[in-house]
């Protein structure tokens, strides 16, 4: 995936080339960074797209919405827009029903779409950290709540 050509750089002073590759090792590491309010809505979408980095579907939930909460002025269809380069269905279901539902960038119908594609594979699911092997069959915990067990 090629990043915006027009970003420089995406933290003060970095060469794009380093940024790049420290999001791709690391993208929780926008999670800290002052820098991420920075960063275009191209440079975001780019981002989540990009099939190099070494991280989770929620964490790059958590990065794109705390994007969102860091751009106050800007127009909130844009995050909601960028939602479709997640893949919920990889998210754990209590994070889904609280996490990322209580963000607002998520409609209960493609909510329910990721819990319909989790129920499917009767809670076990294909859980792949990008840019790693291939994809392990993962087993969601039962939580404390006792939400969404498959073992059940």
């Amino acid at each position: 995936n090629e990043y915006p050509s027009e970003e420089k750089s995406l933290a003060t002073g970095a060469p794009t080339v380093v940024a790049v590759d420290l999001i791709r090792s690391d993208p929780a590491l926008l999670l800290g960074s002052q820098e991420l309010a920075l960063l275009s809505p191209e440079c975001m979408e780019a981002v989540l797209k990009d099939k190099q980095l070494q991280t989770d579907e929620f964490t790059l939930f958590c990065v794109l919405h705390k994007w969102n909460l860091s751009n106050p002025n800007q127009e909130p269809s844009i995050a909601k827009s960028l939602v479709r380069h997640i893949a919920l269905e990889h998210i754990d279901p209590l994070k889904l029903s609280t996490t990322v539902r209580s963000s607002r960038l998520v409609s209960d119908s493609d909510l329910c779409d990721a819990f319909g594609k989790q129920a499917k594979n009767k809670g076990m699911l294909a859980e792949k950290i990008r840019g790693s092997g291939p994809p392990t069959l993962a087993k969601w915990e039962k939580q404390d709540s006792g939400v969404l067990s498959s073992g059940s």
